[in-house]
């Protein structure tokens, strides 16, 4: 069997999906803070999005479904 490469595993993660425009810019805005780097908005959603991926790559959705939940 051949080993997948990242990108191939990634589309299986998640469906494309668009975040809401607060919840890019809430993303860029702690970027900033622990990184000093600004980010404009396609850079924001495109590393949010990567993020997303990976948190649903550890934890599966129900983790990211938690703590969401947790969250508001």
């Amino acid at each position: 069997m051949r080993k997948k490469h990242a990108h191939e595993m990634a589309s299986h993660i998640a469906p494309p999906y668009e975040l809401p425009e607060q919840a890019v810019r809430e993303f860029a805005q702690l970027f900033e803070q622990i990184y000093g780097i600004s980010l404009d908005p396609d850079e924001a959603a495109f590393r949010a999005r990567n993020f997303l991926n990976l948190y649903r790559a550890v934890l599966g959705d129900d983790g990211l479904a938690r703590s969401i939940n947790t969250i508001t």
